[in-house]
């Protein structure tokens, strides 16, 4: 198995923050492109403690523009994973197939504002 997507080690990605107290529960969404056909099966993920999502859950979709059909994946056998918000790099198994882009939705913030902040992002698999 090998890793076929990292995120640069000196940056993060933040989320929008959430507009009003209504919008807490929007959505966030982490598409990788990876421009060529994968069999992913695992996600390594570290958000800042304090900014992590209470769920996520993860699509696959074979369309290179990120913009396709996107089909949700199971994670440990559920629909729904539930980060730690505790700074530490996740081990997350999902489901195993075959993608050229995968999108990450996160909601539910542990940020009393809705923020995300997310420092590293691997998915580990094959090339097809």
């Amino acid at each position: 198995m090998n890793a076929l997507y990292t995120t640069v080690e000196d940056s993060c990605w933040n989320s929008d923050q959430a507009p009003s107290e209504t919008s807490v529960e929007e959505q966030q969404t982490f598409t990788i492109i990876f421009n060529r056909k994968v069999k992913v099966k695992q996600l390594k993920i570290m958000f800042q403690g304090g900014f992590a999502p209470q769920r996520l859950q993860a699509y696959s979709s074979l369309n290179t523009s990120g913009n396709g059909n996107f089909k949700l994946l199971m994670i440990n056998d559920d629909e729904v994973y539930e980060p730690t918000d505790s700074s530490q790099l996740e081990d997350i198994p999902l489901e195993e197939c075959e993608c050229s882009s995968l999108k990450l939705v996160m909601g539910e913030s542990t940020d009393f504002y809705g923020r995300i902040t997310v420092y590293k992002v691997e998915v580990w698999g094959e090339e097809c």
